[in-house]
């Protein structure tokens, strides 16, 4: 992170998951760069993006989407629910 390779650094601290302070030192990353989380996105990986009720149980509030990256271009991600 320091030598500015913030990708990279993310990357690494998202691989070591609760390690130490890997968790807390990628929110310091995303707070100051929400995009961050979806520029290390490739082809085949999974994404949790938005809400939406889906076990026809409102009383424990609405799930996550997960969704899968078909393909990157360029900057841009080609989602699939």
């Amino acid at each position: 992170m320091e030598a500015g390779d913030q990708e990279g650094a993310y990357r690494i601290y998202k691989e070591l998951g609760s390690y130490k302070d890997a968790g807390q030192r990628m929110e310091e990353m995303v707070q100051k760069d929400p995009a961050l989380p979806y520029r290390i996105l490739s082809k085949g990986d999974l994404v949790t993006f938005g809400t939406y009720e889906q076990d026809n149980d409102s009383s424990d509030g609405k799930e996550a989407i997960e969704w899968m990256v078909l393909d990157r271009i360029d900057d841009e991600l080609l989602l699939l629910r």
